[in-house]
């Protein structure tokens, strides 16, 4: 089993969202944890600042989500990304525009943060949330 510590991030008086601090390339990012997320999504702004050489291909398909109606949307391949001891290589995630969502963060008072951990690996990876303990395991062997 392969774990790594989630941050509970208190959201107004009633909510909580997770965070998780990873590695992409020899980048440190910070990802909100979305078990409703079907996919895993890197910010636009962000990718381009932390990557300023990675190549971000638009696409024609339409997307959906994060508080908005459907809009392009673009992917990207990150050449790895790390979860703890879980390394992942040539990743492909989606690219989208999350400045609303960071705006809102920061309006909070938290930092911005990079990107959003979908369910895409959370299943592949047969994550598994321990809220009691702060931690995200991944019920696999450790590379």
């Amino acid at each position: 089993m392969i774990s790594l510590p989630i941050q509970l991030m208190l959201i107004e008086d009633d909510g909580v969202h997770l965070l998780v601090e990873a590695k992409a390339g020899r980048r440190k990012v910070r990802l909100i944890v979305d078990t409703g997320a079907s996919r895993t999504v890197f910010d636009k702004t962000r990718m381009e600042e932390l990557f300023p050489n990675q190549e971000i291909q638009q696409s024609n398909a339409l997307t959906t989500g994060l508080g908005t109606n459907s809009f392009p949307g673009a992917t990207a391949k990150l050449s790895s990304l790390r979860l703890g001891d879980l390394k992942i290589n040539n990743l492909p995630v989606l690219v989208l525009d999350l400045s609303h969502v960071n705006a809102s963060y920061v309006a909070l008072g938290f930092e911005p943060f990079d990107g959003v951990l979908g369910s895409d690996l959370m299943l592949e990876y047969n994550a598994l949330i321990d809220f009691q303990a702060s931690m995200l395991h991944f019920n696999i062997e450790e590379s």
